[in-house]
């Protein structure tokens, strides 16, 4: 689980705005893509898994990220399929900056 002195303690974790990143999830995680109705398009949620053997990486470009609960992040990415997803820094096991 990463928490925000990760992000302070490691260089490479550093991210900004509009930066293309690979967020690898925790094991119990998955990300789970539902059509939300005519106008709102595909979303995609982080939810609790059953399978250990599901793809747990998520590429996107960050839209946003707010402090949420304590040592915690919450960040907004879209997907290149124009896919946004809501996630929680503690979801991830390990982050990757790709440009």
């Amino acid at each position: 689980m990463l928490t925000t002195y990760d992000l302070y303690k490691k260089p490479e974790y550093n991210f900004r705005v509009n930066d293309l990143v690979s967020f690898k999830l925790l094991k119990e995680y998955r990300l789970s893509i539902y059509w939300a109705g005519h106008d709102g398009g595909k979303r995609g949620i982080i939810k609790k898994s059953k399978s250990k053997y599901l793809d747990k990486t998520i590429t996107g470009t960050i839209v946003s990220y707010e402090p949420g609960k304590l040592s915690d992040l919450e960040i907004e990415l879209m997907r290149n399929d124009g896919c946004p997803i809501k996630l929680k820094l503690s979801q991830c096991e390990d982050i990757e900056v790709l440009s």
